[in-house]
């Protein structure tokens, strides 16, 4: 059996893996379950976990892209939390073999006129959203390329 963990389950697509998926081959949490933000809480609640196969990462700050001056917030969500949790988890030996990124299409930039985007087009990301999921994309490209699926959704 797969055990797969959800984290930050609480939107569409995690709505939509709760209500399609058995609580048996996935494990879901929000903050409400573990606050990312605090090693002490990773460390509570994954130390029971035996093994994570899959993480999905669904964690982010994206219901308004955000003011400059909102730039800590966004990077607390959307980078800080991956880096708390895979840290833990490799630290104790459980590194899931896979880890499936939530991701956007902001970090090319807001462009209206432009319809397709591929691996060749350079990321300019403006927005504190955009610019901290870029960050947490480039830290899983850098530490578990070997093991990440970046999803970008517009």
């Amino acid at each position: 059996m797969k055990h797969i963990l959800v984290a930050g389950g609480s939107g569409n697509i995690g709505s939509f893996l709760k209500q399609t998926f058995s609580t048996n081959d996935f494990i879901f949490i929000s903050s409400k379950d573990c606050d990312l933000l605090s090693n002490d809480s990773i460390k509570k609640y994954f130390t029971k976990l035996k093994k994570i196969d899959v993480l999905i990462y669904l964690v982010g700050l994206a219901h308004r892209k955000g003011k400059k001056s909102d730039l800590n917030e966004f990077n607390n969500v959307n980078y800080e939390t991956l880096v708390n949790l895979l840290s833990f988890l490799g630290s104790v030996s459980k590194l899931p073999d896979k880890i499936i990124f939530a991701s956007t299409t902001s970090v090319y930039g807001e462009k209206y006129d432009q319809i397709i985007y591929d691996e060749n087009t350079a990321p300019l990301p403006f927005s504190p959203y955009a610019i901290t999921k870029l960050k947490a994309e480039e830290y899983l490209l850098k530490y578990y390329s070997e093991r990440s699926w970046i999803i970008r959704f517009a």
